[in-house]
C-alpha cells in the first residue's frame, strides 16, 4: 500500500523526497505510533495514513530543516493516532449499540407465545391506564420510572419541595393501582 502511495507521485523528486523521508524516519513513525496503539496491524495504518498527510503537505515539509521536519513527523503521527482511535472508540460504541439492540430482538421473538401474550395484554393494560391517569400523575411517574428523572427534577417540573414529591408519587401509584385494579 505505501508503495502504491508513493508510486502515484508524478514527480520523481517528491516520490525520492517521500521515500528517504520515510526511510530516515519510519523507526520515530513507529515507535511513536506504538504509543498510542498495541497492535502492530493499527501502527501500520496510522503510519500509512500519515504518509498519506506527508505526501498531501509534501510543498511544506520539503522547505522544513530536520529538527523542524522530525518534529512536524512526530505530530502528523500523533494525531493521526488520536483520531484513529476516537473512530475505533466510534465504531466500538455503534457495534455494542447493534449487539444490545439484536439482543433485545431476540428476547423478544424468542420468547413463548404465552409470553408473548401476555406482555401484548399488559401493554394494553397499561395504555388504558395511561389514558385514565391525570395529567401530573403521568408526568410523576413518567419522570421517575421512564425517563429517571431524580426527586430534585421533579420538584422542579412541579415547583413543589423535593419532601412533597415522594408523597405525590406515594399517591400516584396508588392512584394508578386502584385504576388497574378496576380494569382488570
Amino acid at each position: 500500500m505505501f508503495l502504491l502511495m508513493v508510486d502515484s507521485l508524478e514527480n520523481e523528486s517528491d516520490r525520492d523526497f517521500i521515500l528517504g523521508v520515510y526511510q530516515d524516519n519510519k523507526r520515530l513513525m513507529y515507535y511513536t505510533a506504538k504509543k498510542y496503539v498495541n497492535e502492530q496491524e493499527e501502527c501500520e495504518e496510522i503510519v500509512q495514513d500519515c504518509i498519506c498527510k506527508l505526501i498531501n503537505k509534501i510543498d511544506v515539509i520539503r522547505k522544513l530543516n530536520q529538527y523542524a521536519l522530525l518534529s512536524y513527523i512526530v505530530s502528523t503521527v500523533r494525531n493521526s493516532a488520536i483520531t484513529y482511535g476516537l473512530q475505533k472508540k466510534k465504531e466500538q460504541e455503534r457495534f455494542e449499540e447493534t449487539r444490545v439492540e439484536l439482543d433485545a430482538c431476540n428476547a423478544f421473538y424468542c420468547e413463548s407465545p404465552e409470553t408473548l401474550i401476555e406482555r401484548i395484554e399488559s401493554m394494553e393494560l397499561i395504555n388504558e391506564l395511561w389514558e385514565k391517569l391525570s395529567y401530573t400523575d403521568r408526568l410523576l411517574l413518567e419522570g421517575k420510572y421512564i425517563l429517571g428523572y431524580s426527586d430534585i427534577e421533579l420538584a422542579n417540573q412541579l415547583s413543589c419541595k423535593i419532601a412533597s414529591v415522594r408523597m405525590k408519587l406515594t399517591r400516584a401509584r396508588r392512584r394508578a393501582m386502584a385504576i388497574i385494579s378496576d380494569l382488570e
